[in-house]
């Protein structure tokens, strides 16, 4: 096993179940030598931030990073990634719709088949039906695009190499709005290994969701045209 894992989380307004949330993938380190828990506070306006100062004294390897001024999801999770320096590195979403414990299928994945990164797909997904809509569409969009077809390729539980995560983050913008589809295709097309491992998916109970009902294909164009440039610069 090896010795370092990070977990990196950004985290907006999630008052009501983020110290659940450190708490059980605080757990899922404990197993490693050295653990690191990197969390980006992407300037949440409500109790986030108190909480998140009191759970350090908890969890001596959390290191909270609050930034000045909010940034997006995908800035502030292009932002952990890049502050992360385990041998391994996961990603997971603060919102406690993921299992933590799922962690170790990704794991045990990623070490039988000597894979470069491993994706969590959400095969019973518990979100509305705008989200799941605007995700078949996307995964459509993604197919006649790239020529890849992914199950879930904007799934915020993921499992990273150190070296496959370095040569991601070179092509990634410095403040993506999708670096997890950025980063899903792009291991694709740059040839990595990568696999997908069903994991359980829960309804979100508390708090709102930044995007959320029919507003989300608001943010279509712009993603839409991240994407596109994107593909022009890939090696």
């Amino acid at each position: 096993m090896p010795d370092s894992l990070s977990i990196v989380m950004p985290v907006f307004n999630e008052q009501d179940v983020i110290a659940d949330v450190l708490s059980e993938f605080a757990q899922v380190l404990q197993r490693f030598e050295r653990p690191e828990f990197i969390v980006v506070n992407d300037c949440s306006t409500d109790q986030t931030g108190m909480i998140l100062q009191s759970v350090q004294t908890l969890i001596p390897y959390l290191r909270v990073i609050n930034l000045p001024q909010n940034r997006g999801h995908g800035a502030a999770l292009a932002r952990a990634f890049r502050e992360a320096t385990g041998e391994l590195i996961f990603h997971c979403d603060s919102d406690r719709q993921f299992v933590a414990e799922d962690f170790w299928l990704l794991y045990q994945k990623m070490e039988e088949e000597g894979l470069n990164a491993v994706i969590g797909w959400r095969g019973k997904r518990k979100d509305p039906f705008a989200r799941l809509l605007l995700s078949r569409l996307l995964q459509t969009f993604l197919f006649l695009l790239f020529g890849v077809l992914l199950p879930d390729s904007n799934s915020p539980f993921r499992l990273y190499r150190r070296e496959a995560l370095d040569r991601l983050l070179l092509v990634l913008p410095e403040q993506p709005m999708v670096p997890s589809i950025l980063m899903a295709v792009g291991a694709k097309k740059m040839k990595m290994n990568v696999g997908w491992v069903e994991v359980r998916h829960r309804a979100r109970t508390t708090g709102k969701s930044f995007l959320r009902s029919w507003k989300i294909f608001r943010l279509c164009i712009p993603a839409f045209r991240e994407v596109l440039q994107f593909k022009r610069q890939l090696p």
